[in-house]
C-alpha cells in the first residue's frame, strides 16, 4: 500500500512540473473592408505579467521578433505593412544592456488584402513570437493559423 501511495504521489508531482506554459492565445479573424478588401486578425491575448516582442526590434535585441509568413495563394494581393495595434513599450533590460520593443496584455496584427480570383479563399501560414516575463523567458512559438474568407 505504501508503495502505491508513494507511486501516486510520484505521478501527481511529476504531472505538476511538466505542465506546459501558455501565457499568449490566439485568434484569427478577418474583417471586411470594402468589394474583395479584407483586414486579417491575428489577435493575441496575453496573460498578465507575460509580453511579446513587436516584429521591430532594436539592432542589439536579444529578442526573437514576430514574424508572420504566409503560404503562396495566388487568390490574394498584400496591400501595405503588417501593423500592429497595441501599447508598444520600450524596455531597457540592465543585466544584458539592451532595449526591447514589447507589447503587454494584448495585441491586435493586421494585414489587408485583396481577393484577386473569386471571392472565396483560404489564407494559411505560421506566425513566430518569443513571450517573456521577468523570470524566464520561453522559446519562440510557431503559430498556425487559417483564415476563411467567404
Amino acid at each position: 500500500m505504501k508503495l502505491y501511495i508513494l507511486g501516486l504521489l510520484f505521478i501527481i508531482q511529476f504531472s505538476a512540473e511538466a505542465q506546459i506554459l501558455v501565457p499568449v492565445k490566439w485568434t484569427f479573424t478577418n474583417t471586411k473592408i470594402s468589394t474583395n478588401v479584407y483586414d486579417l486578425h491575428f489577435k493575441a491575448f496575453i496573460k498578465s505579467g507575460w509580453h511579446i516582442y513587436s516584429q521591430v526590434q532594436p539592432k542589439n535585441s536579444v529578442a526573437t521578433p514576430l514574424n508572420v509568413v504566409f503560404e503562396k495563394n495566388k487568390s490574394i494581393k498584400f496591400i501595405n505593412n503588417i501593423k500592429e495595434v497595441g501599447k508598444l513599450s520600450k524596455h531597457y533590460e540592465k543585466s544584458i544592456g539592451v532595449t526591447n520593443y514589447q507589447y503587454s496584455n494584448s495585441l491586435d496584427v493586421i494585414q489587408r488584402v485583396e481577393i484577386l480570383a473569386g471571392s472565396k479563399t483560404v489564407i494559411k501560414g505560421t506566425l513566430t513570437y518569443q513571450t517573456c516575463n521577468d523570470k524566464q523567458c520561453l522559446p519562440p512559438e510557431d503559430e498556425f493559423f487559417e483564415i476563411r474568407i467567404n
